[in-house]
C-alpha cells in the first residue's frame, strides 16, 4: 500500500502543472413512508471530485459525505503506456453489460443497506490495479484486475434487513473475513472482441476469482466452551461463526445491434451469463455456500421522439432455493429540455412479489433539479419484495451539480 500511495503522489506531482477541474454534486431528499405516514431519515449526500490530466496520465479523487460520515470515494492515477493503460488506486470497474441484474459485475462490492439506491451508486470503490492491453488489432483488448484486500458487500439494514436465518439458540455472531494476503486477493482477466457482423457485435469473456458477497454459516460453537460444537442449536447458548467462501466466476456477455423492417429505431440485445463455483459443487455441504448459474437477456429499443424502453429477463439457479425468475421493464423519456420521466418495474415470477418505481426530474435552473419518486413494493410476507411491502416511500428532493 505504501508503494501504491507513493506512485499516486509521484503522478500527482507530475500533473501538478495541469489544469485542475472540480466537479461537485449536492443531493437531499425527504422520504415519507405511506404505509404509516412516518418520515424516514432525510437523505443528504455531497460529492466533490477533482480531475486533472496530461497526455500521459490522469488523476482523479472523490470526497463523499452523507449521514454515515465523510469518506474517500474513487481516487486513482491512470498512466497511458503505449498499448497499455494502467490504473492504480481506489477504483470502480464495470465487468458486466446488462442493467438492473448483472451476473458478471462482481469485482466491486455493493452497498445494499438502502436497496432503493440506484444501481449505479451501489458499487463501492476498492484499492487495486486495473491494466488494459490493446493489441495491434484495434477491435480487441485484454483487461487484468487485482485487489489485494477483499471487501464484502453491505446487506440491507434497519427496516430493510432480512430475517435472521440462524437457530434460536445463537447468542453471539462472529464473522471472519479473509486476511490481506496475496493469495486472498480478488483478481480477474477479461477479453473483449468486436466483430463486424449485424450492426456490430461485441463478445466479452471473464474469469474472476473472488468471494461470495455475503457470509455464510461456518460453525456453531458452545458459547461457554468455544473449543467444542454447540450441543443444542435450538436452546444454546451458541456462537455462530460466519465466513466467506472462495468464488470462481466464469462467464461472458454478448451485445449486438439489429433492425426490423417497418420499425423505426434500432434494437440492442445483450446476453450475459455466469457460472459461480464454490467448493460445494453439488449443494450438499450446509457449511459452504452453493454454486450457482445466473443469466440475463436484455432488449433495448429507443422510440423516435419517444421513450427508450428496456425489457429484461433474469434467471438464477442454486441448489437452494432452486430456480428464481425475474422480469423487468424500465423506461427513460426526456419530455422536453426540462422534464425527464423514468421508471422501473421488477416482477419476481417465482414468488409473485414485485417492485414499481416511477421517477420524475425537472430542471429548475442550470445545474439545479427537483426530483420526485414513488416506490411500491408488493407480495406475500415471506417473498423477496413482499417482506418490504410496508417500506414503500414517496421521496421529494433537490439535486445541484457544479
Amino acid at each position: 500500500m505504501k508503494r501504491l500511495l507513493a506512485l499516486l503522489l509521484l503522478l500527482g506531482l507530475g500533473l501538478a502543472q495541469s489544469e485542475l477541474q472540480f466537479l461537485g454534486e449536492l443531493e437531499t431528499a425527504f422520504r415519507l413512508r405511506y404505509a404509516d405516514l412516518s418520515l424516514a431519515e432525510p437523505a443528504t449526500r455531497f460529492r466533490l471530485r477533482l480531475e486533472t490530466g496530461a497526455d500521459y496520465a490522469d488523476l482523479a479523487a472523490e470526497l463523499l459525505a452523507d449521514a454515515g460520515g465523510v469518506r474517500l470515494g474513487e481516487a486513482y492515477a491512470r498512466a497511458y503506456l503505449g498499448p497499455v493503460d494502467l490504473t492504480l488506486g481506489r477504483i470502480l470497474l464495470t465487468t458486466g453489460r446488462t442493467d438492473l441484474y448483472s451476473p458478471l459485475d462482481a469485482f466491486n462490492p455493493k452497498d445494499l443497506s438502502y436497496p432503493l439506491t440506484p444501481p449505479e451508486r451501489q458499487k463501492l470503490p476498492v484499492e487495486g490495479a486495473w491494466l488494459i492491453y490493446y493489441p495491434e488489432d484495434a477491435r480487441a483488448s485484454v483487461e487484468l484486475y487485482y485487489a489485494p484486500r477483499f471487501v464484502p458487500s453491505t446487506p440491507p439494514e434497519g427496516v430493510w434487513a432480512r430475517p435472521n436465518p440462524l437457530p434460536p439458540g445463537v447468542v453471539r455472531v462472529e464473522t471472519a473475513r479473509p486476511g490481506p494476503l496475496l493469495e486472498n486477493g480478488v483478481f480477474g482477466v477479461r477479453g473483449l472482441y468486436s466483430f463486424d457482423v449485424l450492426e456490430g457485435l461485441d463478445l466479452n469473456l471473464l474469469l474472476l476469482r473472488t468471494y461470495t458477497p455475503f457470509p455464510g454459516l461456518k460453525a456453531l460453537l458452545d458459547a461457554s466452551d468455544p473449543s467444542r460444537p454447540c450441543p443444542d442449536p435450538n436452546t444454546g447458548p451458541c456462537v455462530a461463526v460466519l465466513g466467506y467462501d472462495r468464488l470462481t466466476l466464469l462467464g461472458g456477455d454478448l451485445t449486438f445491434g439489429f433492425s426490423l423492417p417497418e420499425v423505426e429505431g434500432g434494437f440492442i440485445a445483450r446476453l450475459e451469463a455466469a457460472l459461480g463455483l464454490t467448493k460445494d459443487l453439488t449443494g450438499q455441504n450446509p457449511l459452504v455456500q452453493d454454486s450457482y448459474f445466473e443469466g440475463v437477456l436484455e432488449l433495448e429499443h429507443p422510440f423516435p421522439e419517444g421513450p427508450t424502453l428496456l425489457l429484461l429477463y433474469h434467471g438464477r439457479y442454486a441448489k437452494t432455493p432452486g430456480w428464481t425468475h425475474h422480469l423487468a421493464l424500465s423506461a427513460y423519456y426526456e419530455a422536453d429540455e426540462a422534464l425527464t420521466l423514468e421508471g422501473a418495474w421488477v416482477q419476481n415470477l417465482t414468488d409473485g412479489s414485485g417492485l414499481l418505481l416511477p421517477r420524475a426530474r425537472y430542471r429548475l435552473a442550470e445545474g439545479l433539479w427537483a426530483q420526485a419518486s414513488l416506490s411500491l413494493l408488493y407480495g406475500k410476507g415471506a417473498s423477496e419484495f413482499g417482506a418490504w411491502r410496508n417500506n414503500g416511500e414517496l421521496s421529494l428532493g433537490l439535486r445541484y451539480r457544479f
